[in-house]
């Protein structure tokens, strides 16, 4: 039965990257991620097959997609702007593609999705974009199979790191097939990291390095060093510093954070130039002030404010609920929780907060959880889904309804757990 199983999952795989064709095309992609997500907790109730069998098949599952192009999402289309820059000898920082428009690879320019904002992504992704698209020979296609293969690899180091956490933290041989089982299988990431090409993946793999090492060599600066990079990737680690801080005491908290500053600084040398910083933060600006998709507690006010005044009040309410955001994870990263718990609390209380919650946004808390006992991230990654219906409309209309119903099974998925104690499954 478990071959069927996994035969079925790979040819709705292979349905993905074959049929359906268009974003727009919602109901294909939504009844294709049912039938795969149906299997997927089939797997995950059956979760017998050894940790060697898990990863040949996760890889199979993940070299379908190897020449796909992306149509959920085309932030690709940045990365390999942002990398033909770099190893062409310009700054990425420093250049709007609408006034910089390089014509190495043809037709690049007009896939862009943001040519009038300055490269928000941190240095050490930088450096991989650079890599993908020189490993790529200068097209679209090679650069696309390069950071596939890049992110596999991740996807790798990812499974080992987990299997290596989990004898770390003296789990049974059957939990820890369990973990990799629900991390592996899961149709979300493999569609987000492998599929659509982000790098939350990569970010996740740094994160997982750092834990363990911390755990299996109680080494604070390597933990720290490789911390500094998931930094350097994605800028959304920073959000656990005071929680490290606290539990690591004063002296080796400040330690930690000391080589966490220093070895992002030293990742930023090579592209700084005195107009950097304006660049990055008139991005970070537009994001707060301007940028909406997906919200939870955000569009509730949002709904308020416009029935009150007429008006779409994210000016205000995007600030406002940031700094909620981080009141309330300093007050969880000073309480008497266990780390991990209070590592996943913490994600969770970012991304209800915050404005935009694209659905790989998600990876990370998904990852937390696998040292927990919680599982309402692993009801997210199906439910999340349920966002890409925003894009079947030009120009783009979310359906209040169904951000409803995603967000009311999650947070109810997440209560129900956190006052039982114990998992959905």
């Amino acid at each position: 039965m478990r071959y069927v199983v996994l035969t079925i999952s790979l040819l709705l795989y292979a349905v993905l990257v074959f049929v359906h064709q268009e974003r727009e095309d919602f109901f294909t992609y939504f009844v294709v991620l049912s039938g795969l997500f149906a299997l997927y907790f089939y797997s995950i109730k059956k979760a017998k097959l050894k940790a060697w069998h898990l990863l040949i098949v996760a890889l199979l599952f993940r070299f379908v997609f190897i020449g796909f192009i992306p149509i959920l999402s085309d932030d690709i289309y940045r990365f390999i702007w942002d990398g033909i820059l770099g190893i062409k000898g310009f700054n990425p920082y420093l250049y709007l593609p609408s006034i910089f428009e390089f014509g190495t690879i043809d037709g690049l320019f007009g896939k862009l999705n943001s040519p009038n904002y300055y490269s928000l992504y941190p240095p050490l992704k930088q450096y991989f974009f650079q890599l993908g698209a020189f490993m790529g020979g200068g097209t679209i296609q090679g650069s696309i199979v390069s950071f596939r293969l890049i992110l596999i690899g991740a996807f790798l180091a990812n499974f080992y790191l987990i299997k290596g956490i989990c004898n770390e933290l003296h789990y049974s041989n059957s939990r820890t097939i369990k973990a990799l089982t629900i991390y592996a299988f899961n149709p979300f990431l493999i569609i987000e990291t492998i599929g659509s090409l982000h790098f939350e993946g990569l970010m996740f793999m740094f994160l997982l390095a750092a834990y363990y090492t911390y755990l299996r060599f109680n080494k604070v600066y390597l933990s720290a060093i490789f911390f500094a990079f998931s930094v350097s990737v994605k800028l959304l680690p920073l959000i656990f510093l005071p929680l490290i801080w606290r539990k690591l005491g004063f002296k080796k908290g400040l330690f930690f954070v000391g080589v966490t500053i220093v070895t992002n600084i030293l990742l930023f040398i090579p592209f700084f130039q005195s107009e950097l910083l304006s660049n990055i933060l008139n991005s970070l600006d537009l994001y707060f002030h301007k940028f909406e998709f997906n919200a939870s507690f955000y569009f509730l006010l949002r709904e308020l404010g416009q029935w009150l005044t007429g008006y779409n009040l994210i000016y205000y309410f995007g600030p406002m609920l940031a700094f909620i955001s981080l009141a309330l994870i300093l007050k969880v990263s000073f309480s008497s929780l266990r780390f991990v718990k209070a590592s996943l609390l913490i994600l969770l209380i970012y991304v209800s907060c915050t404005t935009t919650v694209h659905p790989w946004y998600i990876i990370t808390l998904f990852g937390i959880s696998l040292f927990t006992h919680f599982r309402f991230p692993v009801v997210w990654t199906y439910t999340v889904c349920l966002s890409y219906f925003a894009y079947s409309f030009s120009p783009v209309k979310e359906n209040l309804w169904l951000l409803f119903i995603e967000y009311c099974l999650v947070f109810f998925a997440f209560y129900w757990e956190w006052k039982k104690g114990k998992a959905l499954f």
